[in-house]
């Protein structure tokens, strides 16, 4: 199944709920003990944002973001659908 660019829309969208959410846990977990939100924040909060991004403030980071992988789709699915409009364009020349 090729990958359309609703997909990509798609995906996107996911990402920005998955940064408002975790920045929602992120103030929930904040307002409790502060070791508790220093451990959270140096891990799963960590692990979660680095995920998503190469923009934050961590040192590290991840190989392959979320956000690399929406843009490696977007080109594919441009290409796809330039590929689509070929078909179409060679269709119509031999109908002629």
């Amino acid at each position: 199944m090729a990958t359309t660019r609703s997909d990509v829309r798609r995906l996107e969208h996911i990402k920005g709920r998955m940064e408002e959410l975790i920045e929602e846990a992120k103030d929930l977990v904040q307002g409790a003990d502060r070791a508790v939100y220093a451990r959270a924040k140096g891990y799963w909060i960590a692990a979660i944002i680095t995920a998503l991004s190469k923009e934050h403030e961590y040192m590290g980071g991840s190989m392959v973001t979320m956000e690399d992988t929406i843009e490696e789709l977007a080109e594919l699915a441009e290409d796809v659908e330039d590929e689509d409009l070929d078909d179409i364009d060679d269709e119509e020349e031999e109908d002629y």
